[in-house]
């Protein structure tokens, strides 16, 4: 079974995966009664107001702000199950965190700020000349 899920993000950070609680076929008071986070990942929980319940990891990065639909996919899903319904609720996300800035230096990069040093030192090399030569033309 594969159930299409947008997610809207309204962190201020990137989110590196999120775990979804999914329900087919519940009722919402079934919903409201359940606590995500204990539901199965492996095989889905028949509920007693009937329908079935899981949760399932959507592992994609979701920038701040962003909007995605992300595919969540579950193999073991009895075939008799007919669900009139499709809820899925955020169990748990997972953000990435800066650790360190980074600056990247390649070889064609690393010597680049030489030249700009000579090119001061011959900036004031000609500035010093003209100088000198304008000094000898007023005598």
């Amino acid at each position: 079974m594969k159930v299409d899920v947008v997610l809207r993000s309204t962190s201020t950070t990137a989110i590196s995966a999120i775990e979804l609680a999914v329900f087919l076929g519940a009722g919402l008071a079934e919903i409201e009664g359940t606590r995500p986070a204990a539901l199965p990942t492996i095989r889905p929980r028949r509920l007693e107001g009937g329908g079935l319940a899981f949760r399932a990891t959507a592992s994609e990065i979701l920038p701040a702000g962003a909007t995605r639909t992300v595919r969540v996919e579950k193999g073991e899903v009895p075939t008799d199950l007919e669900p009139s319904s499709v809820r899925a609720l955020i169990s748990e996300c997972r953000y990435l965190m800066p650790v360190a800035e980074v600056t990247l230096v390649s070889p064609q990069t690393e010597g680049a700020e030489v030249p700009a040093r000579y090119l001061w030192v011959g900036v004031f090399l000609a500035l010093a000349s003209g100088a000198g030569i304008l000094w000898r033309l007023r005598r």
